[in-house]
């Protein structure tokens, strides 16, 4: 387990109660109290070695700020982040939780594919440090992966309960052309169903589906990894779990195929 997700802004969202402001209405004033211990838990995840995955935003918030533009209150928020944030050493921008235009009854508006590529835009001109920027489906891929994207991966969501859409997901991406001269990094950031997706070990001790067509397919279609949901109908779920040794038994599989793809031959 290297890699922890998070929102960091998710007004209008599912939790409604992560943002960096000093209240959810005031999108122009930051609450730097939340902010330094924003930093002081990211400073201790990546002495453990984890990867930081900033979700930037959700599909019920995505028309929150500048109505999806890029205007004053995103670029200051952007420019927050990344004067805060920016400086650890493993991490990656994700510019929209199931981004664009699909869902049947959006909050805020859809952002459209003009907002999507200028996000991306924006944080290539932006980050110093060059971090890898992806964003999520949503709408499927197709406007970010021409010649003038900034995007440098994509965040791949799946549906099916048996993890069996993942091989051909990250195998289809892998195979388009390359965009700006390299292919897309994909990584699965939401595999299996909404519902219960990674079941517990006392639910699902063997984790077969997971296992076979969820992590290995992902590793054995290209993907360079994958991160895991909890589902929202799960007694330990994506909202409410605290103790990750739920899925004990999972992370130790997990474990087996690191160690198989990188010991020496």
């Amino acid at each position: 387990m290297n890699s922890i997700s998070f929102l960091t802004l998710n007004i209008v969202g599912d939790d409604q109660n992560v943002f960096p402001y000093v209240d959810n209405k005031d999108f122009l004033r930051f609450d730097v109290s939340k902010l330094a211990q924003w930093e002081m838990v990211f400073e201790h995840a990546q002495s453990l070695g984890l990867f930081l995955h900033f979700k930037t935003q959700e599909v019920e918030n995505q028309g929150l700020l500048d109505n999806g533009g890029l205007g004053l209150e995103r670029k200051l928020y952007y420019r927050e982040l990344i004067a805060r944030f920016g400086h650890h050493l493993a991490l990656n921008w994700n510019l929209g939780e199931e981004n664009g235009e699909w869902h049947p009854n959006p909050p805020t508006p859809p952002q459209t594919t003009i907002q999507r590529l200028a996000m991306a835009e924006y944080f290539k001109q932006t980050d110093p440090y060059q971090h890898h920027r992806v964003i999520h489906n949503g709408q499927y891929f197709h406007d970010i992966a021409a010649n003038n994207s900034q995007y440098t991966g994509a965040s791949v969501q799946t549906s099916s309960p048996d993890f069996s859409q993942i091989h051909g997901a990250v195998k289809r991406l892998r195979d388009w052309p390359v965009n700006n001269g390299r292919p897309l990094a994909i990584a699965v950031d939401e595999p299996g169903d909404a519902e219960y997706a990674l079941r517990s070990d006392a639910l699902n001790p063997e984790h077969f589906d997971a296992r076979s067509n969820g992590l290995w397919g992902a590793l054995t279609a290209g993907a360079w990894g994958t991160e895991w949901y909890f589902g929202y109908k799960n007694k330990h779920s994506d909202l409410t779990a605290q103790d990750w040794r739920t899925r004990d038994n999972f992370w130790s599989q997990a474990k087996h195929a690191i160690d198989f793809l990188t010991s020496p031959i």
